[in-house]
């Protein structure tokens, strides 16, 4: 049976992969809509509400994994405290980077301001999340699929798709 130290960092990664899918169709939706100049309306929001909130979920876990770590006696990183710290510092920028986003795509009025804000922050957190060529293929792929669907559609692609 797999100990509770072991448990907890499963999950922690999972969610880490979630949250990259996540950030990488945020993205993707994001910048087509900034090209095609469409309004950001509550369908992009709802993609980077639903990104934050799986950064904040690998927050929560990240922190609970460091109290378990604690109680157990388990140094976080094999006592390396430059890369704990290291860690905790990009986990905290990439939450604050994608709540700015959501903050100012709400308070900003122009459409264009709205997505470069929510472009900026959610890029940056997903920058924060690692695995970069991963999220870079992933985000060139969808990007290209949502392009050929409209092309062929000859409709524009609304935030779901």
């Amino acid at each position: 049976m797999p100990s509770i130290n072991d448990l907890s960092h499963t999950i922690h990664g999972i969610n880490n992969w979630l949250a990259l899918f996540a950030g990488v169709w945020t993205m993707s939706v994001l910048i087509s809509g900034l090209i095609r100049s469409r309004n950001f309306d509550s369908g992009e929001r709802l993609y980077v509400t639903l990104f934050a909130g799986t950064l904040y979920l690998q927050g929560t876990l990240g922190l609970l994994l460091l109290i378990v770590m604690d109680n157990l006696a388990v140094p976080p990183f094999s006592g390396h405290s430059v890369v704990e710290w290291a860690h905790i510092g990009g986990g905290l920028f990439a939450i604050l980077s994608v709540t700015l986003a959501l903050v100012l795509s709400r308070v900003w009025t122009s459409p264009r301001a709205m997505y470069w804000a929510a472009v900026i922050g959610s890029g940056l957190a997903l920058l924060m999340l690692g695995k970069l060529y991963i999220s870079a293929a992933l985000l060139v792929f969808l990007l290209l699929a949502r392009f050929a669907i409209q092309k062929r559609g000859k409709q524009p692609l609304s935030p779901v798709i």
